[in-house]
Order: structure tokens, then C-alpha cells, then sequence
């Protein structure tokens, strides 16, 4: 597994530094589809990675907040806007489907 979580972490790198990585299918919001396109996409560039181990990484942020602190002006605007709770590598951070924060 940590192999994939390896190829994982270059995945998200190369669609950091490309912004080009997520058009087509790979930003369509079908799940599936795009983690067919990132697997052609990832293997373009020697990553080995299956539609299957992508489609894994994508997770609900479900999870309670664990801080009771209020929120700064930035985390505020980081935070707001009504986005997807499922996101792709970022666990809710930033989702590589529809390129929101």
C-alpha cells in the first residue's frame, strides 16, 4: 500500500503543477470516469496506478472537526462555497475533479 499511496502523492503533484491533467473525462465528476483518465493519464508519465487504486483515494470528508477553534478570515475563505465533500487525494482540501478549493 505504500507504494500506492507513493503514486498517489505524484499523482497529485503532476495535476498540481499541469493544470492541463484535468480536462476531459478526468473533470467530468463521474468517479469512475475519471479515475479511468487519471490511470492513462498517471501511466503517461511511468506512474503505475489503476483506475481502482484512484477511485479508492476518493473520500468523503465526513469526518467531524476535531478543533473547536474558531476559524481565521483565510481558513474561513478556504472553507466556504458550498463544495464537494468528495475530493481525491486531498481528503476535502482540494478537488482535482472540479479544481475548487
Amino acid at each position: 500500500m505504500a507504494g500506492t499511496q507513493d503514486n498517489l502523492d505524484k499523482l497529485k503533484d503532476l495535476i498540481a503543477s499541469d493544470p492541463n491533467a484535468m480536462q476531459g473525462a478526468a473533470a467530468s465528476g463521474d468517479v469512475k470516469e475519471a479515475s479511468k483518465a487519471l490511470a492513462q493519464y498517471a501511466a503517461s508519465k511511468g506512474i503505475s496506478l489503476t483506475p481502482e487504486e484512484i477511485e479508492k483515494a476518493f473520500t468523503s470528508n465526513d469526518a467531524p472537526a476535531s478543533s473547536s477553534e474558531p476559524l481565521d478570515d483565510e481558513a474561513l475563505d478556504n472553507v466556504s462555497g458550498g463544495g464537494s465533500p468528495y475530493c481525491i487525494l486531498t481528503k476535502g482540501c482540494y478537488c482535482i475533479l472540479t479544481g475548487r478549493i
